[in-house]
């Protein structure tokens, strides 16, 4: 280690807690990219970790425990923005350690009833 500020780091810091709170507060609205949401709490995740006893970190992890507590409350959106079985094949494809409980959101939860698409159609034709 040489000791250097870590200034390149540190922006990349910024520009991912940035896009963090982004995602976050337009929960619901992400559409598409909202899994998206899940990577950058990871990248975030792992560049504080990196960076610990390098610089200074307590404000940004204040952020991001604030971002964390929305996000928590909005755990139910977020799956049904995401989609129940899409959340599921991401996190597989990822296999997140159980600590990134952000991959995890879903526990504890039922997953809601989906319309049966086959039957749904099938009523519509006999109508």
């Amino acid at each position: 280690m040489s000791g250097e500020w870590p200034g390149e780091e540190i922006e990349y810091l910024e520009e991912i807690l940035r896009e963090y709170e982004r995602y976050v507060e337009n929960i619901g609205q992400n559409g598409l990219a909202s899994n998206l949401l899940l990577h950058y709490r990871s990248d975030l995740q792992e560049t504080l970790t990196d960076l610990e006893g390098r610089a200074p970190l307590e404000s940004y992890w204040q952020q991001t425990v604030l971002l964390d507590e929305k996000l928590r409350g909005k755990k139910e959106e977020v799956l049904a923005e995401i989609g129940w079985n899409h959340y599921k094949t991401e996190r597989a494809a990822v296999n997140p350690p159980k600590h990134y409980w952000w991959w995890y959101l879903d526990a504890g939860l039922t997953v809601p009833d989906q319309p049966n698409r086959i039957q749904s159609w099938w009523n519509w034709l006999k109508e």
